[in-house]
This record gives structure tokens, C-alpha cells and sequence, in this order.
């Protein structure tokens, strides 16, 4: 993610990512226009245009700032899981949560705008989806969770309840949510007794 240094130190391209950023996350990518991202960024559209030319190149450039959450759960899951239940959910769901809050003004980019390129591809979300599926069976190899328990609705339970708490907190500011740390100790277990062969 870029860095946050204080705008007096960053450089032109940096303060028009900054103000193009915080636009595209509140207003979406057309709700940002040139003339408001140099507003924004205090500098002129034109010295926006002969930095990136369009609207679309700051866009890309942003995006291409993103860290998927895969490949920390993927290495978590292949070489550091316990296969003790509720001690990895809770780690993973950390670590789930924490990428989501390094890319909290992407995500929110992502949820306004269904009709601009995503940058979370079709195959990294099944290659999650197959990532959890396949822990969940392993649990079942291992007689830790029921063989009745569906490992896909597991997964998609499970990576749900941190999704929306970080889109509640990041939505709706007033709506009284636990701190996520709580949360977690909390609804693990209950998933977890739900799931236990």
C-alpha cells in the first residue's frame, strides 16, 4: 500500500495516488473526476494529465498496489496449520482481516464499482475457495470435524463473518460493532462446536 508520509513529503505522482485513492473509496471511480482528484491532491488537472495522461492509468496504478490475502493464508494453511480447530480459525481469520484493513480503500473501490476490471480475478477467489475446502476436508481426514459438514457452505460461512465485519466497520461507522478481536474469540468457538465431529 503506498505509504502515508505527510503530504508535504510526497511527491506530485504520490499526492494525486493519495487524493485519487480517498476519492475513488468514497466516491467511486466515476464519481472521481480529474478536476476533483487535483483538487484534491492540490495540484492542476493538467499537471494530473501529464503525470498519467488518464483517469483509468491512476486507476490501474492504484490497483496494482493491492495484496491478495492468498498467498499469507495459502503458506499459513500448508505449512503452519495445527489442525487444533479453533486455534487456526482464529489465526486465519486474523490474518484474513488484517489484509482486509491493508487494502481497506481498494476493497471499498471493489464493492462500488461491479463494473470496472476487477483486480480480485474469478481465479484467485476459487483458488481461496479450493484453498479452504481442502483444509476443511483435511479436518475431516483427521476426525476433527463431522464428515456430514459441507466444506464449500463451510467456507463461504466462515470467510463471510470476517468479510462483513470489516464491510460494517468500513460502512457503517455508527453501527455498534465488537473490536474484531473479541469477535473472533467469540465466534470461533461457536463455529466451531457447530463443526466438531
Amino acid at each position: 500500500m503506498m505509504s502515508l508520509k505527510d503530504n508535504k513529503q510526497l511527491t506530485t505522482k504520490e499526492k494525486i495516488l493519495k487524493a485519487s485513492l480517498k476519492l475513488f473509496s468514497e466516491n467511486g471511480y466515476k464519481g472521481a473526476t480529474l478536476k476533483k482528484i487535483a483538487l484534491e491532491a492540490g495540484v492542476t488537472e493538467m499537471t494530473v494529465f501529464r503525470i498519467f495522461e488518464t483517469k483509468e492509468k491512476i486507476y490501474e496504478e492504484i490497483m496494482g498496489t493491492f495484496k491478495s490475502s492468498l498467498p499469507i493464508l495459502r503458506s499459513y494453511i500448508e505449512k503452519e496449520a495445527t489442525f487444533v480447530l479453533e486455534e487456526d480459525l482464529k489465526e486465519i481469520s486474523k490474518l484474513f482481516y488484517n489484509q482486509l484493513l491493508d487494502n481497506a480503500q481498494i476493497m471499498m473501490i471493489i464493492f462500488k464499482e461491479k463494473d470496472i476490471k476487477s483486480i480480485i480475478s474469478d481465479k484467485s477467489l476459487l483458488e481461496m475457495r479450493y484453498l479452504f475446502e481442502n483444509y476443511f476436508d483435511k479436518l475431516k481426514e483427521k476426525g476433527k470435524i463431522r464428515e456430514d459438514v459441507n466444506s464449500e457452505i463451510l467456507t463461504f460461512s466462515f470467510l463471510s463473518s470476517t468479510l462483513g465485519s470489516f464491510l460494517t466497520r468500513q460502512r457503517f461507522f455508527d453501527f455498534p460493532v465488537p473490536p474484531q478481536d473479541e469477535l473472533i474469540e467469540a465466534m470461533v468457538p461457536i463455529l466451531a462446536r457447530g463443526i466438531k465431529s
